[in-house]
């Protein structure tokens, strides 16, 4: 009989008990169960994020995620913050945090920021397989290309390298730039469209001025101006101790030469071939069709019957 008086007043308490302990942010009807115990699902409709300062050309900039929503109850005061575990993408995992929010500061453009609550000290667990990212655009009026300024000999070709984003499609995809060169009258002209590298080169000395022209949601951001100059080449090269004419034989290896346009201290391949001691020639010689010259120049007339196809007399036998 005390039994069954017992679970009837039971019966009757337990709406009472619910109601002070409160519902579970309406995932589920606990009961009687202790809330603060059972996890459930913090979502990015839980997080808001913000970005501040929102002008576009104003940096760096601080992007903000903080609790919300259904969440937002189990948040306490400024005096007994909530403690929460928050998983970021720009630092290691489990950053702890003694309120609701978290901050990044950037200094350009981020593709991949993100941010999630693994839990909190009321022992609720966040769905880990649900960041909340956010994309910070960079609409800075100019940005930076270095180094901004080169020497090298005529015939040396010189990669310029645009950076990301505004050398590359930028994190949502668009965006469009170019390389512009300088021209005498002040005026730029384009040379190459979306190409984050461009390979620019001279034949006679003197200079160019390079830069960057991005646009982005109709924002159009400009580099620093590159300037490349040309100048003429040392008459030969001085190799231990030796000077030698541009153009000059390796007197020990005569597939390599004095290029002052590749090295003035050092021998360079000739033509771009492999320096093995044996040179390779496109032509053939002596009559057999099926075998190519190799070295250059001839040391004598013995070393190759006839001249190849190409015009060059070759040496050092043939190559099957």
């Amino acid at each position: 009989m005390r039994l069954d008086r017992l679970r009837s007043a039971l019966l009757l308490l337990s709406p009472l008990v619910a109601a002070c302990i409160g519902a579970p942010d309406g995932y589920e009807d606990e009961g009687l169960t202790d809330e603060a115990q059972l996890a459930f699902s913090i979502t990015k409709d839980m997080l808001t994020v913000n970005e501040s300062p929102s002008g576009v050309n104003t940096w760096p900039k601080t992007v903000t995620w903080c609790l919300v929503g259904d969440h937002a109850p189990h948040v306490r005061t400024p005096a007994d913050p909530v403690d929460v575990q928050w998983d970021v993408s720009w630092s290691p995992s489990d950053v702890p945090s003694s309120g609701p929010c978290i901050s990044r500061t950037l200094s350009e453009e981020s593709c991949d920021s993100s941010a999630m609550v693994v839990r909190d000290s009321a022992f609720h667990t966040g769905n880990t397989a649900d960041p909340k990212a956010h994309i910070v655009y960079d609409h800075r009026a100019s940005f930076a290309i270095l180094p901004s300024s080169y020497t090298v000999p005529v015939n040396q070709s010189v990669s310029l390298v645009a950076p990301g984003p505004h050398g590359t499609r930028h994190c949502d995809g668009t965006g469009s730039f170019v390389w512009q060169i300088k021209l005498a009258n002040g005026t730029w002209q384009n040379v190459s469209s979306n190409v984050q590298t461009l390979a620019v080169n001279n034949t006679t000395p003197g200079t160019e001025t390079y830069r960057v022209r991005s646009t982005h949601q109709n924002f159009v951001s400009t580099s620093n101006e590159i300037v490349v100059t040309w100048v003429a080449p040392p008459a030969g090269c001085t190799i231990g101790g030796v000077t030698y004419t541009n153009g000059a034989f390796n007197p020990s290896n005569k597939c390599q030469v004095c290029d002052t346009s590749i090295s003035t201290t050092s021998w360079s391949n000739k033509n771009g071939q492999a320096s093995s001691g044996v040179c390779k020639s496109s032509g053939v010689c002596g009559g057999l069709i099926t075998s190519s010259c190799a070295g250059s120049p001839c040391t004598s007339d013995l070393d190759c019957t006839t001249i190849c196809l190409d015009g060059e007399r070759v040496c050092g036998g043939r190559l099957d």
